[in-house]
């Protein structure tokens, strides 16, 4: 599990939006995004924030193991920022289930795209019109849920 999909899965975990955790980091909601993206990296001192918040070391988030090999300190599986690799293995597991239902879900879309397209040829260029308008709402509708995540 990589640095992005770390921090997704501990702010999902929480229950929290991207736009809540930024607002909480004291960033704008887009960087954050790129973070959990993997497009770009925070800073030490971001990372840093990001583990206290998370009441997780650095390393941990960074994927670094234990200097002792040790997992699990305490009873409170965070108050040393690490916790038995099962709890992420199982996180990554879920993201990997969410990522393939996703591309079933895109290639069930795409097959009724075609089919569409192909009922609809012969639509007259006003009902075209319409129907291209409607796509566009739908898709910018889909742009900002996902961003609200």
């Amino acid at each position: 599990m990589n640095l992005g999909q770390r921090i997704t899965a501990l702010r999902k975990r929480r229950g929290l939006t991207q736009e809540a955790m930024a607002d909480a980091l004291g960033v704008k909601r887009p960087r954050y995004n790129a973070w959990e993206n993997n497009i770009s990296n925070p800073d030490h001192k971001m990372l840093a924030k990001i583990a206290q918040f998370h009441h997780v070391t650095t390393d941990f988030l960074l994927g670094l193991p234990h200097p002792e090999g040790i997992h699990l300190l305490t009873e409170d599986m965070y108050a040393d920022g690490y916790t038995d690799e099962s709890f992420f293995d199982d996180l990554e597991r879920q993201l990997e289930k969410e990522l393939e239902n996703k591309d079933e879900v895109n290639e069930e879309l795409k097959e009724e795209t075609k089919a569409l397209a192909r009922k609809y040829i012969n639509f007259n260029p006003d009902k075209r019109e319409l129907l291209r308008k409607l796509i566009d709402t739908m898709d910018k509708i889909e742009r900002e849920e996902r961003d609200e995540e």
